[in-house]
């Protein structure tokens, strides 16, 4: 009889213990970002410290972010087949593979996440220059003369509307925990690879963009531009603050005032992660979830535009962040259905999600 179960052979054990693709760039990543911040930058850095540190953090988040798209897909199963069909589903999603691979996983986003937060915050040493007054001259140039942010604050100056844009930039994080979590935790564990790929090089690719052309954004540039917004986005200009606070202590080789470097205060504009994360997601869902991804991609536009009128980013990240995201989706994308949730150990008689 057949053996149905790769674990059981020596071969399908080795071929799931093979690196994969991503899981060495996220490696590389790991080590060139230690090389640029504590010896070309020559900041006493304590890599496996801070790496530590973060882990346990980093755990929670990403094992949260799947824990919701696990629960969403049971439910979404149970709504449309039917309470035993769910439970099937329960069933194939936690054979020891699966769950051994979305441990995996998580243990690789964790490596990744700490350099991409670490790399950000080190910006201001390690390429101090700003590109701010470049970035503001291309975004004119793009949109025949016109500066697209002031624009956008005069053509809709209702304060209602600013502190909706405002809210709708606040959601990044839990959409992209629920967007992670929803196609990360999908049964098929080629077809989560190639998101995890896909994903993990949009933020490898993303931090390195920021320092080859390292910007804090038009709110700190242009200050004055925004002096009518920032009485109606209170949160977004403590946030604003903090980080110029982070940024100038870095960029001096001191202590902030909050008494430590917070890895998640780091100052960029070029690309817009931000709508590039958002987007990628929403290319991703496409052949998915058609429903999510349409709210997806109204998402990106609320947060591109968010993010003008409150002066985080110039149009031109946007437009960077965007691109970025619709190439990795379609390079890493094609080749697959989209449609495959199925076991790859037994057979159901339809796909559990579409």
């Amino acid at each position: 009889m057949p053996n149905r179960n790769p674990w059981r052979s020596g071969s399908g054990l080795r071929s799931w213990l093979r690196p994969r693709f991503y899981e060495l760039a996220v490696l590389v990543n790991f080590a060139l970002v230690v090389y640029v911040i504590r010896y070309r930058s020559g900041i006493n850095f304590r890599y496996v410290r801070t790496l530590t540190a973060l882990a346990p953090f980093a755990a929670r988040v990403w094992g949260l972010s799947i824990l919701i798209g696990f629960l969403a897909r049971v439910l979404w199963v149970a709504a449309r087949d039917g309470r035993s069909r769910a439970l099937r589903y329960v069933r194939a999603w936690c054979r020891p593979r699966r769950l051994a691979d979305l441990v995996r996983l998580m243990l690789v986003f964790i490596v990744a996440a700490w350099a991409y937060l670490w790399l950000k915050a080190f910006i201001p040493v390690v390429n101090p220059a700003l590109h701010d007054a470049a970035l503001d001259r291309l975004d004119a140039l793009v949109h025949f003369g016109i500066d697209p942010n002031r624009f956008l604050i005069a053509l809709f100056p209702q304060p209602a509307w600013w502190r909706f844009l405002d809210f709708c930039y606040a959601l990044f994080l839990p959409a992209l925990l629920v967007g992670f979590g929803w196609l990360a935790s999908t049964l098929s564990i080629s077809e989560r690879a190639r998101f995890a790929a896909g994903f993990g090089l949009l933020w490898i690719l993303g931090s390195w963009l920021y320092v080859l052309f390292p910007a804090r954004g038009p709110c700190y540039a242009f200050p004055d531009d925004y002096a009518s917004v920032r009485p109606s986005v209170p949160g977004s200009v403590k946030l604003q603050n903090d980080l110029a606070q982070q940024y100038e202590a870095i960029r001096a080789r001191r202590i902030p005032p909050s008494g430590a470097i917070n890895p998640g205060y780091g100052t960029a504009a070029m690309p817009s992660l931000h709508v590039a994360v958002l987007a990628f997601l929403a290319f991703w869902m496409r052949r998915r979830s058609r429903p999510l991804s349409a709210l997806f991609f109204v998402l990106t536009f609320f947060t591109f535009v968010a993010s003008l009128v409150t002066g985080w980013h110039y149009a031109v990240d946007g437009y960077a962040g965007f691109l970025l995201a619709a190439l990795l989706a379609f390079f890493l994308g094609r080749g697959s259905s989209g449609m495959n949730d199925r076991p790859s150990e037994g057979k159901v008689s339809r796909p559990p999600v579409p």
